[in-house]
């Protein structure tokens, strides 16, 4: 019987419990550091949701829609220089992510540049016609340089 049950086991067979006993479980898995932080996100805990992805950046867990989601936190909290460098990282990983391609014109106008802000916007806007986040990018860039005097807007 004893061999017999270990072939089984071998074979990938499942062997019958002993009455009364309970198949093992799991740990639950830890909290995925991207849906953690979209839930701070979501509950504007922006401060909260970025130390989550920076953590998680800093350990090297991060991915291209984790540093998209903390240029996006770092938009919020005012932090646009910061923002610029989380959305080009994202862009590393990511090329042709719409979601850091839209943050990084936000924050690029922002933060001041003003000229590559509205070029990258009005590039995204001929890429993606109809495109209603696009074209709140887009009216959000051009307001922002218009009023900081960008000159190609005159």
């Amino acid at each position: 019987m004893r061999t017999a049950g270990l072939l089984a086991v071998l074979a990938g067979a499942a062997l019958p419990l002993a009455a009364g006993t309970q198949p093992p479980h799991p740990s639950p898995a830890p909290p995925v550091p991207y849906a953690v932080a979209l839930e701070h996100y979501r509950a504007h805990r922006y401060a909260e949701a970025a130390r989550v992805l920076e953590e998680a950046a800093a350990r090297g867990e991060a991915k291209g829609g984790h540093l998209s989601l903390l240029g996006w936190c770092y938009v919020q909290l005012k932090r646009y220089g910061e923002a610029v460098g989380a959305f080009r990282r994202s862009l590393a990983l990511e090329p042709g992510s719409l979601e850091a391609r839209q943050g990084l014109a936000v924050a690029l106008a922002e933060s001041g540049s003003g000229r590559e802000a509205v070029e990258l916007a009005t590039r995204l806007a001929d890429e993606n016609p109809g495109d209603k986040g696009t074209l709140g990018v887009l009216a959000r860039v051009l307001g922002t340089a218009r009023l900081a005097g960008d000159e190609r807007l005159h």
